[in-house]
């Protein structure tokens, strides 16, 4: 396991810290899956998590297309590893995990909806009692997903009891639509602003664009900087990346958790590890 220090955002320098009173504890698995490998993904995974004893943690994150891997050419390509949001391969893992941590379970994966045959970009959010509360569809696609994905209806809350609003994201959803749209429309913030979203939740599969250096702290600045209206607001973002590589393909790691309110990095893995990284964290 992993636990952060306190790093102050927006190029502060790193100052610790005693931590404030823990209300919750969360978790983020960061991995490298392999590309079509599923099965093979989920084991590790469960490897990874395998010294989390029940009621750890409320929440366990996992990152986007978690199981599948994420660098798909097609919808051709990926057909095979189209699940079901209800019995599907990471669904049921996630409803298993969830019932045996006694904690919550969100997770990424490729949805094939079975009334529309439409396919989605979704991630699942499981209770500990493995019921599932919600499935999300990234609404901002990536370039990667408009190959074989249908945009997601919008952004979306849940109220989870004695946590209160829970937003979900997925990657490209921080981003300006398409990357078309002016920086300042900042669509998924001012979403989690009028929604008063208390805890915000973040698969990801997110590219490195800086591959030759190590600098972990530029990704959580840029994220932090595309969640602008929601700084001083009383809100903790969790952002759980993968790491590794698929091809040409790298990935960008730096799974972390902010206080929004400060703001503040409360904690984070690098660009490599494959680690769970456990945060408690007091909501404001």
């Amino acid at each position: 396991m992993k636990t952060g220090r306190v790093q102050s955002l927006f190029g502060c320098p790193c100052i610790e810290k005693t931590m404030a009173k823990t209300t919750i504890s969360i978790a983020c698995c960061q991995f490298a899956p392999e590309l079509a490998e599923p099965t093979k993904n989920a084991a590790k995974a469960t490897q990874l998590i395998s010294s989390l004893k029940p009621g750890q943690v409320q929440f366990l994150i996992l990152p986007e297309m978690a199981f599948s891997g994420y660098a798909f050419r097609s919808k051709e390509h990926i057909e095979p590893f189209l699940e079901d949001a209800e019995t599907g391969l990471t669904v049921t893992w996630a409803r298993e995990t969830a019932i045996r941590l006694q904690c919550h379970v969100v997770v990424g994966y490729p949805r094939r909806d079975k009334e529309s045959e439409t396919n989605f970009n979704s991630c699942c959010v499981v209770d500990a009692k493995g019921t599932l509360l919600l499935t999300y569809d990234k609404h901002f696609l990536y370039e990667t997903d408009e190959t074989w994905a249908k945009e997601g209806a919008g952004f979306t809350t849940i109220e989870i009891p004695e946590i209160g609003k829970v937003g979900f994201g997925i990657c490209m959803d921080i981003n300006p639509y398409k990357f078309t749209a002016p920086w300042e429309a900042f669509e998924f913030a001012n979403y989690h602003v009028a929604a008063n979203t208390r805890l915000l939740l973040m698969p990801m599969a997110w590219l490195d664009s800086e591959t030759r250096s190590n600098n972990v702290y530029n990704l959580p600045n840029y994220w932090a900087s595309r969640l602008t209206p929601l700084i001083g607001k009383p809100c903790v973002v969790v952002t759980c990346n993968r790491t590794g590589g698929e091809g040409s393909v790298q990935y960008a790691g730096c799974s972390c958790v902010v206080s929004l309110q400060k703001p503040v990095l409360i904690s984070q893995l690098n660009k490599k590890q494959e680690n769970v990284l456990v945060t408690e964290v007091e909501l404001p």
